[in-house]
C-alpha cells in the first residue's frame, strides 16, 4: 500500500472479551505446519465472525498489529514468496481474487500445488508462533471469470484448505454481507494487505488504509475505469497519493458494524503508474462480494454446476452398463444400437465440463 507518511488511518472500536486460560496445540495432521504452538480456546468461544480477541491500545497507524485483523491471509509459493493476499472464510475456505490463481491473458495458471496458505500471521519474515501455513486441496475461480478479456468481472476465487483450520486469537472468520442488509449501503471501509509499499517493496507486516466507496459513475469519470468496472464491481480509493498496489491484489475491504467487521470486496485492479507501478493518485477496483454471496457462501459450487456432476456420473453408469452388455445385444439398426456399444448422442460429458473450475 502507498500513502504518504501525513496520512493516518482512523480507529476502528475493538472488541474487548473476557480473559480465558489457555491451552497449547500440536496439530501434527497432514497440511498444517506450526512456527511453535500456539495459545487456542474452544471452539464455542471462537465462532462469532468479525471480531477481535486481542486488544491493542492506541491502534492508528498504518502498521497493524498481532491479531488485530485475524481473519487477513497471505498466499505464498512453496518457495515462501508472497505473490497475493486473502480472507478467511470460516475453518475450511479462504476467498481471493480469481487473477491471483489465473492471470490476464493467461500468463500463469496456478494449482493446489502452487498456492500455500499462511493464516495469522503478523511479520511474513519473521517466525511466529501463532501463525500456520495450510496446504490447498482445491481451487475454484468463479466461472465468469474471464482472463482474456480487459474487464475485471467476477475476479474472485475460493481455496479449500487440506484440513480444517482451529480459531484462535490470531486465527478468526470474517462476516460476509447477506443481500439486501443495511450493512451494504456503508462507505466507510479499510483494506488490510501486504502489497507494495512506497519502498518499491511488499510489506512483510500487514498494512491498513481508509479505503472509502466510491459510486461507478464518480470513478469511470475519473479516469479510464470503464474497461475495468462491472455491474458486480465497484470502486475505492481517496485518490489523494494513497492507495492498494502490487501485491494488494486478493485482500479484503472491511466495513465495521455493531462491534463487528463485515467483508465488503476484493481488490481486484488499479491503473497502472510510472511510481511503483500503481496509478494511487486515482481509484481502485473492488470485487463486490455481496453479488457473489451464495456462490462464495457455498465455497465456490454452483447449484447448477453439482447438477452437472450428477449428470455425468450417471453418463458414466450408463456407459459401464453399455460396456457389460452380452454381445447378443449388439443388433444391427435395431433399438437404437450401434455396433461396439457406441451411442451416437452428444458428449454431454464433454459439453458440460466447462461449467467445472476447479
Amino acid at each position: 500500500m502507498i500513502f504518504p507518511t501525513t496520512v493516518r488511518t482512523q480507529n476502528y472500536p475493538t472488541t474487548i472479551r473476557p480473559q480465558k486460560s489457555s491451552k497449547m496445540v500440536n496439530p501434527s495432521s497432514q497440511g498444517f505446519s506450526l512456527d511453535s504452538n500456539m495459545d487456542t480456546m474452544d471452539t464455542e468461544e471462537k465462532q462469532s465472525c468479525g471480531t477481535r480477541q486481542i486488544i491493542h491500545r492506541g491502534i492508528g497507524g498504518e502498521a497493524t498489529k498481532p491479531g488485530e485483523y485475524p481473519w487477513n491471509v497471505a498466499l505464498t509459493k512453496p518457495d515462501k514468496t508472497f505473490f497475493c493476499g486473502g480472507v478467511l472464510l470460516d475453518n475450511n475456505h479462504v476467498v481471493t481474487a480469481a487473477h491471483c490463481i489465473i492471470g490476464k491473458q493467461n500468463m500463469y495458471k496456478f494449482g493446489t500445488n502452487d498456492v500455500v496458505v499462511t493464516i495469522g500471521a503478523h511479520d511474513l519474515k519473521m517466525r511466529e508462533r501463532h501463525r500456520i501455513t495450510v496446504a490447498v486441496k482445491s481451487i475454484r475461480v468463479h466461472p465468469d471469470w474471464n482472463p482474456l478479456l480487459q474487464s475485471y468481472d467476477a475476479d474472485i476465487a475460493v481455496l479449500e484448505l487440506v484440513k480444517s483450520v482451529q480459531y484462535t486469537d490470531y486465527i478468526q472468520p470474517i462476516c460476509l454481507i447477506e443481500p439486501n442488509s443495511p450493512i451494504s449501503s456503508l462507505t466507510d471501509g479499510e483494506v488490510v494487505g501486504f502489497g507494495k509499499s512506497e519502498k518499491a517493496n511488499h510489506e512483510t507486516i500487514a498494512q491498513r488504509i481508509n479505503t472509502p466507496i466510491q459510486s461507478n459513475e464518480k470513478c469511470i469519470k475519473s479516469g479510464q475505469h470503464e474497461s475495468l468496472v462491472s455491474h458486480r464491481a465497484f470502486c475505492g480509493g481517496s485518490a489523494n497519493g494513497t492507495g492498494v498496489c502490487l501485491g494488494d491484489s486478493g485482500s479484503g475491504l472491511f466495513v465495521f458494524k455493531n462491534g463487528k467487521f463485515y467483508l465488503r470486496g476484493i481488490v481486484s485492479a488499479s491503473l497502472r503508474g510510472s511510481l511503483y507501478g500503481c496509478n494511487v493518485n486515482t481509484y481502485a477496483v473492488f470485487t463486490d462480494v455481496i453479488k457473489f454471496h451464495s456462490w462464495v457462501k457455498s465455497g465456490g459450487v454452483h447449484e447448477a454446476e453439482t447438477k452437472v456432476q450428477q449428470l455425468e456420473a450417471e453418463i458414466m453408469n450408463l456407459r459401464k452398463q453399455m460396456a457389460q452388455r452380452p454381445s447378443d445385444l449388439k443388433s444391427s439398426n435395431q433399438g437404437g444400437m450401434q455396433k461396439n456399444n457406441e451411442c451416437e448422442c452428444p458428449d454431454i460429458g464433454v459439453l458440460a465440463r466447462g461449467l467445472d473450475q476447479s
